[in-house]
């Protein structure tokens, strides 16, 4: 696939450059692990700034974990880590760029209050840590990119466009 794009792509599609970072997204996941962990997620449940997706591709790296990048989601992490080191990691993190106190008891405040033991965290930058440098996720070719409106449909607006509508009355 990835040789026919290179080949004929650009004559025979006008989205080559998405297929293409598309196809190499697909192509560098780690194929046996189905599910994906949002950093962005992980970094809202414990109320905190999200970390780089480079420091924590290097954290699971050093640690000896597989990592990759999924292709739905620019932010998103496929890894063979058990689901406890991914908090341990984010535990480590919020050591090392605190966040306010306070607040109710949420299960971030749980996460973080769990003591896990001496776990080695290591955020040095790690061979493999990078994403490549394919584009995977381009931007829309233009502002409100999409599906548009049916052609001939036209909305109502104002007061006749809802179920408000009074019935008259009728003379007795």
């Amino acid at each position: 696939m990835t040789t026919h794009l290179q080949t004929e792509g650009e004559a025979n599609y006008t989205s080559c450059k998405k297929l293409t970072g598309l196809v190499a997204a697909i192509s560098d996941e780690i194929h046996d692990v189905p599910l994906f962990h949002s950093l962005h997620q992980l970094s809202k449940v414990v109320a905190c700034t999200s970390p780089n997706m480079q420091v924590m591709r290097s954290a699971l790296i050093n640690a000896g974990y597989k990592v990759s990048q999924s292709h739905t989601e620019a932010l998103a992490l496929k890894t063979d880590a058990p689901q406890s080191f991914l908090w341990d990691i984010m535990r480590a993190w919020v050591k090392e760029h605190p966040i306010k106190p306070g607040g109710r008891p949420s299960a971030g405040t749980r996460i973080l209050a769990r003591d896990s033991g001496p776990v080695a965290v290591d955020f040095k930058y790690a061979r493999g840590s990078d994403t490549p440098n394919v584009p995977r996720f381009l931007p829309n070719p233009e502002e409100n990119w999409g599906p548009k409106a049916i052609p001939g449909k036209r909305q109502r607006k104002g007061k006749g466009s809802g179920g408000d509508v009074k019935k008259p009355r009728q003379a007795e």
